[in-house]
């Protein structure tokens, strides 16, 4: 058995990496005020973790982003990007991608190797050093223990450590040894800028190759100090999984602060048609904003996402599939002589919807919390959206809404106001 997953390991089929291509779009107008105040460290979400690195410059492909999203749209993702594939490869340096295809083939396939080679001698040396043990243990003690009694305990504890052995490398070494690979094809598409951007292979199901990101590399930026300030929108994409997602970066305290709020869909297609069969949803992170208003107004709020993630398993719908993540929103509103509302924290869902029927995917949070002081009171919602133009076209937006009651010895004040966040497209 442990041969057959050595050998299993040997025949995995070839990858073609074709690297993410530098993509730098035009930034989105977003609300950004400034003020450095300390927070704690937090956890970092799994987008963090960093996708396909950029690698050397391939021909552009220049037909229209109209003829590749219909192709898109009609014949599914591979086949669309079987023909660009095919025309990048006539045109590029065939040699440098097969170098790469080797090199990172054979080193795949020496980890597998060694590591299957490990687990099937263990049990074995496990089992002759312990019975020695066991041996000069009873020797030297002097213990009446007779050597069929050393025998039987080599055969149980050889058989249990076969097992342990099979155990560890069906779910240690899952996708090294007993996951068959696939050749995952590439998009590529023009992005209006005649520069090609693609993805390679990724991990699944937090690594997806980078069809799209803005600011570029924002992903792995947010994990050094100083911590950007601009929010990172990105579409990343492999055979069957479309991922739009964005981090929700605070214009509050740039050195040090908890992982951004996280929001990303996962559209779950087939091979064979460009239908969606599932959804997928993952979510993490808080943001806190604070917007200074007139007269001295001032609105503190925290946008916070607890860890979620769900791939596959969405409920079904007439028009396709949907799925909810949960959301909180808690603000304080002080207004300079009528006083301060402190409100509870709103716990609502963010609805995650992929269509099956031609209509926009989307994640769409709208969160809304209200609190009263006295003859104060206030409400605050906080609205964010992500919605498909295209398959692998995405439009991200947020906003806050305020509204502000009260009076006071004779002085009243009304205050409602929308306050657009940002407002992009990939």
């Amino acid at each position: 058995m442990m041969l057959g997953l050595s050998r299993r390991a040997l025949g995995p089929a070839l990858i073609r990496p074709l690297y993410q291509r530098g993509v730098v779009a035009a930034s989105g107008n977003t609300f950004r005020t400034t003020i450095p105040t300390g927070w704690s460290n937090g956890v970092r979400g799994f987008a963090s973790m960093p996708p396909a690195k950029p690698s050397n410059s391939l021909t552009p492909v220049n037909d229209s982003v109209e003829k590749f999203t219909q192709k898109v749209s009609t014949t599914g993702l591979l086949p669309a990007c079987k023909s660009k594939i095919a025309e990048v490869t006539n045109k590029s340096a065939i040699f440098e991608i097969s170098v790469g295809v080797v090199v990172a083939q054979y080193k795949q396939i020496f980890l597998s190797l060694m590591r299957n080679i490990f687990q099937s001698f263990r049990p074995l040396l496990i089992t002759v050093i312990m019975g020695n043990v066991l041996k000069m243990a009873a020797f030297l003690l002097q213990i009446p223990i007779g050597f069929y009694s050393i025998f039987m305990f080599e055969c149980f504890y050889g058989i249990f450590q076969l097992g342990l052995s099979f155990v560890f490398v069906c779910f240690f070494h899952n996708d090294m040894s007993m996951q068959s690979r696939t050749l995952m094809v590439c998009i590529i598409a023009n992005r209006g800028d005649d520069a090609v951007v693609g993805g390679g292979l990724g991990q699944p199901p937090f690594i997806l190759p980078t069809l799209a990101m803005d600011p570029p590399d924002c992903i792995n930026r947010s994990l050094g100090y100083p911590l950007p300030s601009d929010n990172c929108y990105f579409v990343r994409v492999n055979g069957t999984l479309v991922n739009p997602g964005l981090l929700i970066q605070s214009p509050l305290y740039p050195n040090t602060r908890p992982w951004p709020a996280n929001l990303e869909l996962f559209v779950v297609l087939t091979t064979a048609s460009p239908t969606p069969v599932d959804i997928g949803a993952f979510g993490q992170g808080s943001t806190p904003f604070k917007l200074d208003l007139l007269s001295g107004i001032t609105v503190e709020v925290l946008y916070y996402v607890p860890l979620f993630w769900r791939l596959r398993n969405g409920t079904k719908t007439k028009d396709g599939f949907e799925m909810e993540l949960p959301v909180y929103l808690n603000a304080t509103v002080t207004v300079p002589y009528m006083g301060q509302v402190v409100t509870g924290q709103a716990n609502q869902s963010a609805l995650a919807f992929v269509s099956t029927t031609g209509s926009p995917h989307l994640l769409l949070s709208s969160v809304l919390v209200e609190g009263t002081a006295g003859t104060l009171s206030a409400k605050v919602s906080m609205f964010v959206e992500m919605s498909s133009i295209t398959l692998i076209h995405w439009h991200f937006v947020s906003r806050m809404n305020i509204d502000i009651t009260g009076y006071k010895d004779g002085l009243r004040i009304q205050y409602k106001k929308e306050i657009p966040l940002f407002s992009k497209s990939l």
